[in-house]
């Protein structure tokens, strides 16, 4: 199954910087499953995801925060930008 968010790269507002980061994989448990349940629409998403930033550090994120942030920097055709 093709999952949407993997590989995406995400700008995210850290403490007053704009970063750029990577979603690089699904969290997963202490079994190996994936965290989390997918849902059509992102709010009831509750997949868990690890994200890269350009230093090196890997934070969780959650589906519908990875959501938010790209819808938030594209317009209706799809085009990316990044408010500052």
């Amino acid at each position: 199954m093709l999952d949407q968010y993997l590989a995406a790269q995400v700008c995210l507002l850290l403490d007053d910087d704009l970063m750029l980061r990577k979603v690089i994989a699904r969290k997963r448990n202490a079994n190996g499953n994936p965290i989390g349940w997918s849902a059509e629409n992102p709010i009831f998403d509750r997949r868990a995801y690890q994200d890269e930033f350009p230093n090196g550090q890997i934070e969780e994120y959650s589906a519908n925060i990875i959501a938010e942030c790209l819808y938030s920097q594209v317009d209706q055709e799809g085009n990316q930008y990044v408010i500052y």
